[in-house]
């Protein structure tokens, strides 16, 4: 009688081993949404939250550093922006001169360019639009728009851009 009893018990025991093997296994959930923190673009915002964004030929494009790096850095001094974004092997340098205040600058007229995994693209036409200069919090918040090209002839565009960052002078 006791057999009888120990053999149930064994076999209750492994039905239970092999449900719970199926349910850790078999069952997994499947991600339906597959939008990752990448795959979007930052709000437009105009607080200094230290975010940089655009779309690169139609992709998502954010900076991404090395901690405790950000990959974004900006820099006012002598009238002239640079806002330097960087991801890995890819960076977007943006420079204006004889900047003032708010308003629309032309990106073609200065030395601005795209490296996207060692191919150079200069900046051929553009334009970036501040939309916040706060000296007081040194914030500068905005958008911007180019279209680069590189010396074999391949162009890049960057479309809607955003920018909204503390700087430094």
């Amino acid at each position: 009688m006791k057999k009888q009893q120990f053999n149930k018990l064994k076999n209750l025991s492994l039905l239970l081993l092999a449900l719970s093997f199926l349910l850790t296994t078999g069952m997994q959930c499947k991600k339906t949404d597959e939008t990752t923190k990448e795959d979007v673009l930052p709000a437009e915002t105009q607080t200094g939250k230290e975010t940089f964004g655009c779309l690169v030929n139609g992709k998502v494009w954010v900076p991404k550093g090395k901690f405790p790096y950000s990959g974004l850095t900006t820099v006012i001094q002598f009238d002239i922006i640079n806002l330097s974004a960087s991801n890995y092997n890819e960076s977007i340098n943006i420079g204006v001169r004889d900047f003032k205040k708010i308003g629309v600058y032309n990106l073609s007229n200065v030395d601005n360019e795209f490296n996207f995994y060692g191919v150079n693209y200069k900046c051929k036409q553009g334009l970036l639009t501040v939309k916040k200069y706060d000296t007081l919090n040194q914030i500068l918040s905005g958008t911007f728009e180019a279209t680069g090209e590189s010396s074999q002839g391949d162009i890049m565009n960057l479309t809607e851009g955003r920018f909204d960052v503390k700087y430094t002078n």
